[in-house]
């Protein structure tokens, strides 16, 4: 199930809480996600994190990595928009918007190559300007 829902949704915080941590440690393509149930600590009074405050942080942390790419994204789709984005910017958009909708749903997400158009518009144009000075050189 685990595996499943890594599929479908980028980064998603997952834990698996198990009685048979062989088994799960060994189904596991990551051990960090299973955690042993007689090991964990449900409140601070053993001087440990709490099991469901390290939860909350790594949901926080996920979050905030989505707000994060979502106002970077804002930035440079802004600088697209006024001309002024370089191809490092451009990069950094697809990569930001992949991430985005990989959060959401990594089985319907369009690929990175369909979205780098922006790029070949620019180069398209580059080469018709190129195009037009060697037939005036001709």
């Amino acid at each position: 199930m685990l595996k499943e829902i890594q599929l479908q949704k980028c980064d998603f915080p997952c834990f698996v809480i198990t009685s048979y941590d062989d088994d799960a440690v060994a189904d596991s393509d990551d051990v960090n996600f299973v955690y042993i149930k007689k090991n964990l600590h449900f409140s601070s009074d053993c001087g440990k994190v709490p099991f469901a405050q390290r939860v909350k942080s790594q949901i926080d942390k996920y979050l905030a990595r989505i707000k994060n790419a979502k106002a970077e994204l804002s930035v440079l789709l802004e600088k697209r928009k006024s001309g002024k984005a370089n191809v490092k910017d451009e990069e950094h958009i697809v990569e930001l918007d992949s991430f985005l909708e990989k959060t959401i749903d990594t089985t319907g997400a369009i690929p990175d190559e369909m979205k780098h158009l922006s790029n070949m518009d620019r180069l398209n144009s580059l080469i018709d300007k190129v195009d037009q000075l060697i037939g005036k050189f001709e």
